[in-house]
């Protein structure tokens, strides 16, 4: 159950991105109106990132915006190719259920045999399309909207001496608590 509903995340995400792929150009190429950084927050809530350790400047996040919208127009167009499959293989299904032919062939059971296979590996193909542009799209927004590497590190240096002072004070508070409980104890 679960699996399903993670392929119909993906499947809403990588239909979102496409869209989001051409709203994004129209915001790029209309820049009295373009809010690139929002744009950007949008994908990264979108692509279920950690927002607070990217870089959502404008520079950036118009950076992201156009590198981004051929990859969100691959999704378009894996999206449409497996509705174009799933579209002619109910018509094909409608029509043999109902003892019609489909483009002149009746069915048989090496037809079946043959088109099954083929809609199989084809749907399989089409899946895998979508998984791998979700993929790249987290990817390419943790590639281009992370910080650089040096700003990340210095922010992690800081973090580490505050937790580090942070034990350090609890270490003596609790030293002077054991030293005043012993001179306590020995008067």
């Amino acid at each position: 159950m679960r699996f399903a509903a993670d392929g119909v995340r993906v499947l809403g995400a990588v239909a979102l991105g496409a869209f989001s792929a051409l709203a994004g150009l129209i915001l790029l190429a209309v820049p009295w109106r373009a809010d690139a950084a929002r744009w950007a927050a949008w994908e990264v809530r979108r692509l279920r990132l950690d927002g607070g350790a990217l870089d959502l400047s404008g520079g950036r996040a118009r950076l992201y915006l156009a590198a981004r919208a051929p990859l969100g127009l691959l999704g378009g167009l894996v999206l449409l190719l497996l509705g174009f499959g799933i579209w002619h293989g109910a018509r094909l299904a409608w029509a043999w259920a109902h003892g019609e032919p489909y483009d002149g062939m009746s069915p048989s059971a090496p037809l079946l045999a043959y088109l099954g296979t083929a809609g199989g590996v084809l749907l399989f193909l089409a899946l895998s399309g979508l998984v791998g542009v979700h993929v790249l799209e987290r990817r390419l927004a943790v590639r281009l909207l992370a910080p650089d590497r040096t700003a990340a590190l210095e922010r992690r240096i800081a973090e580490l001496s505050e937790s580090r002072a942070g034990v350090v004070a609890a270490v003596d508070a609790e030293r002077r608590r054991i030293e005043r409980d012993l001179h306590d104890g020995l008067q």
